[in-house]
């Protein structure tokens, strides 16, 4: 008994039981890539910022983070470059001066997983409070940031994982408040 296969290829129709080995190529080329799996990224901050310099590998920010998903994570906001940013936060009725900043971000999980990040953004204080001496590190300016994130390793839980996204944040006082999310691949 012989078994006889049609297989379209665009508008060709080609009997496979007379050609086993085209059957078994064409058979390989129909099987699809493995999709990339997507992660919503949710990280949510809502801390006490230390006075003085308590964050552990100079980090300017440091604290709980709820990660969804992931649960609880430490908190790291390690600023590497700030600059004056003439018009940055600037509008329509807006009187602020503003700053460019890098910085690298690190969430680290109880079982040591590590996702750590690349941010680029910008940070905006009211009227000339940025320009007071130590105002980085002074209790009571109000302060808003928004910023991008690409991540640079990921370990543990957060292995494989790529992309970024952006983030928001607030202090006022020593309270400081932050939201990250992103749409990730792994």
């Amino acid at each position: 008994m012989r078994t006889s296969y049609l297989l379209s290829a665009g508008a060709r129709t080609v009997r496979a039981g007379a050609c086993p080995v085209l059957f078994a190529v064409a058979s390989v080329s129909l099987v699809e890539p493995a999709l990339a799996e997507t992660v919503n990224f949710n990280a949510r901050i809502q801390v006490t910022i230390p006075r003085g310099d308590l964050c552990p590998g100079g980090a300017l920010i440091c604290g709980a983070a709820m990660i969804a998903g992931f649960g609880s994570a430490e908190y790291r906001f390690t600023v590497t470059s700030l600059e004056a940013s003439p018009g940055a936060c600037s509008g329509p009725g807006r009187t602020a001066v503003g700053g460019a900043y890098l910085a690298t971000t690190t969430f680290t999980l109880s079982d040591g997983s590590v996702l750590e990040a690349s941010e680029e953004g910008v940070v905006c204080g009211p009227g000339l409070s940025l320009e007071a001496p130590a105002s980085w590190r002074t209790f009571g300016n109000p302060v808003d940031g928004n910023g991008h994130w690409v991540i640079q390793s990921a370990t543990g839980q957060f292995a494989g994982l790529t992309g970024g996204g952006t983030d928001s944040f607030h202090t006022a006082g020593a309270n400081f408040s932050a939201t990250y999310t992103g749409s990730l691949q792994r």
